[in-house]
């Protein structure tokens, strides 16, 4: 084994809060620092994860290279920082900073390149016509970019596979959540409803990701409608990026379904474990556009039962084909949550336990990031 630490630059699009991003933190937070020098660069501004990243001591470089009149300059600023850094490794995650990432990595050194994926299909509408255009040139490049290209699930190696990405450099490393942090606790539920000035009897039902289109926040606010009108004692945790009470649009979508004393909006919160130990049921409503839906195994090591659409790989993550839904099916997903809410404790407790056993078997983030590593080997010839 070379005793000489290994250089890695992780390149991503922003560090705001996302999947991505939080298993960026994750793998960074648990990696062998004796033997990895970490640095990590924004292709925009710092978000909220860069906090996070710089208490571990780890240098974050940032500029917004993504504005159009002046990405020449900049792009030439990320080689000469590569050119710096001397990096022996260039990880990248997602499309853009794959392929500016990738393309700046091959021009400044002769660092070995890692694509990382985290999404599985393209998203509708005009406004991602840019990035449709990324992604087929990222099909091109893909054979020879990368020395490696890591998707986070199943659905999203198949869907790259389909439309053209090099197969031959594709794996598989799914995420991984950090099991000591996220983990059942029977005073969170009891703390929030003393904080929200609630009764002992209310079963709180959550949604956690930021305000997007592809969350269908939607389609959650209508299965709450259907249900509070029968169960008036269950109240519902909204959480993420853009999801507080300044975002008018969700604001008047609350007032539409006349959910406002039931919903409860609490933005970005920087640490989610107590959030979800607090819930009786946490649901996914998004529609198109996960891959390996982070939030759905946090919830489940925290003894949660988890209720979602059938997007990306949620149905390997929850393994349980009676907790899935199809996308846009308020009604039912309303139905699945009284079907949970009419359980009794031990049922309710037996979900939990089977809950926290799979990700402690399949995504503890100690074995996730020895997969990374041995990859971080493999391509220095190290193993």
């Amino acid at each position: 084994m070379n005793n000489k630490k290994i250089k890695i630059l992780h390149i991503i699009n922003n560090l705001s809060p996302g999947g991505a991003e939080i298993m960026l933190l994750n793998l960074v937070s648990h990696a062998d620092r004796s033997r990895f020098d970490i640095s990590v660069f924004s292709l925009q501004d710092k978000g909220d994860i860069s906090i996070d990243i710089e208490k571990l001591g780890i240098p974050i470089f940032h500029f917004n290279i993504l504005k159009k009149y002046d990405f020449f300059l900049k792009f030439l600023k990320l080689i000469f920082i590569l050119i710096k850094i001397k990096p022996d490794i260039v990880h990248t995650w997602m499309y853009h900073s794959n392929l500016i990432g990738g393309i700046a990595a091959k021009f400044a050194s002769r660092s070995k390149i890692i694509w990382s994926i985290h999404s599985t299909t393209l998203a509708p509408g005009p406004e991602k016509k840019s990035t449709e255009i990324v992604i087929r040139l990222s099909s091109f490049f893909s054979k020879y970019l990368p020395d490696k290209i890591v998707l986070c699930s199943k659905s999203s190696y198949e869907f790259h596979k389909i439309i053209g990405f090099e197969k031959n450099k594709m794996m598989v490393i799914p995420n991984g959540i950090d099991l000591g942090k996220f983990k059942y606790s029977s005073k969170a539920k009891l703390n929030l409803m003393s904080k929200l000035k609630l009764a002992h009897d209310i079963k709180f039902i959550g949604m956690v990701g930021r305000y997007h289109p592809m969350k269908r926040h939607d389609i959650f606010l209508h299965a709450a409608q259907i249900i509070v009108n029968k169960y008036p004692f269950i109240h519902f945790i909204l959480c993420g990026s853009g999801v507080d009470n300044s975002n008018r649009k969700l604001t008047k979508l609350i007032h539409s379904f006349s959910l406002g004393s039931n919903i409860h909006l609490f933005g970005y919160i920087a640490d989610m474990s107590i959030l979800y130990a607090s819930l009786d049921i946490l649901t996914i409503t998004s529609s198109y556009g996960e891959s390996f839906p982070l939030t759905l195994c946090e919830a489940m090591a925290c003894n949660i039962p988890v209720v979602s659409t059938d997007v990306g790989d949620a149905s390997y993550i929850i393994n349980s084909k009676d907790m899935i839904i199809p996308i846009n099916e308020p009604m039912l997903i309303a139905e699945k949550w009284e079907k949970i809410i009419s359980l009794d404790i031990k049922s309710r407790n037996e979900i939990g336990v089977k809950n926290r056993s799979r990700i402690e078997n399949l995504f503890d983030i100690k074995s996730i990031k020895k997969k990374y590593e041995h990859h971080y080997d493999q391509l220095l010839n190290f193993t």
